[in-house]
């Protein structure tokens, strides 16, 4: 039986997931038999997700439905409260397919000094506040998929021109250098600030800049006085975020549908 407690991770990414829903006109978001669904309006599973729920043949087709109906594919996320013996049978059996089996990582920043970011040459960091920096991150984040997501771009875009003070607790950062945007961070604040969307343009990788914004993301969150942060990371990279601080706390899983 899956636990009844959502982790601390599992719960800032359940609404972090759910403040699309605020941050763009007319989207929206709905439970469904007790999952979290979101329609953003674009036609992408970046924005259109589902979260948690109790995983049965019947809520699986609910949900299945739902983005048939809008004719869009979506990304269902999973937390430990969901995952059971059964869960991925019955997502395959109705035709999900599993894209990851990330880390839920957490560490508490009360225990964690203050780090001294050596920034590399030419690099500098800052929150994003104009209409421009809403548009490089965009132009950032699109940039780690092959091919570029186009519906990253328009999303950010969106942002910028129009919702930008929509939802407070979601704050974006980017990473300049020379001028030319590179990478991107940001922090989610609930109850604990939760760091997501790290990522840095392919050809600027391996430069210390994606480490950087890491590191500041962090320092923003202790400065901030929040007891602990959390994040989500893939297996081959929990080990760079654990020298960080932080340590394993839960699986959590990302599966795919396309109508």
């Amino acid at each position: 039986m899956p636990t009844l407690l959502p982790t601390l991770v599992e719960r800032n990414l359940q609404q972090k997931l759910g403040a699309v829903s605020k941050q763009i006109p007319n989207g929206t978001i709905a439970t469904l038999d007790r999952v979290q669904v979101v329609n953003s309006g674009f036609t992408s599973d970046t924005f259109n997700t589902a979260f948690g729920g109790a995983i049965s043949e019947p809520v699986v087709q609910a949900v299945k439905q739902y983005y048939c109906d809008i004719d869009s594919p979506m990304a269902w996320w999973l937390g430990p409260s969901s995952l059971t013996g059964q869960h991925q049978a019955i997502l395959e059996s109705c035709g999900f397919t599993l894209n990851e089996r990330d880390v839920g990582m957490t560490c508490q920043l009360l225990n964690h000094d203050h780090v001294e970011i050596d920034l590399p040459p030419g690099f500098s960091i800052r929150r994003c506040v104009s209409v421009d920096d809403y548009y490089a991150f965009g132009d950032v984040l699109s940039s780690i998929f092959d091919p570029i997501d186009e519906s990253v771009q328009a999303f950010y875009q969106k942002i910028g021109d129009s919702s930008r003070s929509a939802c407070p607790e979601m704050v974006y950062y980017i990473g300049y250098h020379e001028g030319i945007p590179v990478t991107t961070g940001a922090l989610f604040l609930t109850d604990v600030a939760g760091i997501y969307d790290v990522a840095t343009r392919p050809e600027y990788r391996r430069r210390g800049y994606g480490s950087a914004l890491f590191k500041h993301l962090v320092n923003e969150a202790k400065q901030a006085k929040y007891e602990s942060a959390v994040l989500v990371a893939s297996a081959e990279g929990a080990g760079i975020y654990e020298r960080a601080g932080f340590q394993k706390d839960c699986v959590v899983e990302e599966w795919s549908f396309t109508p």
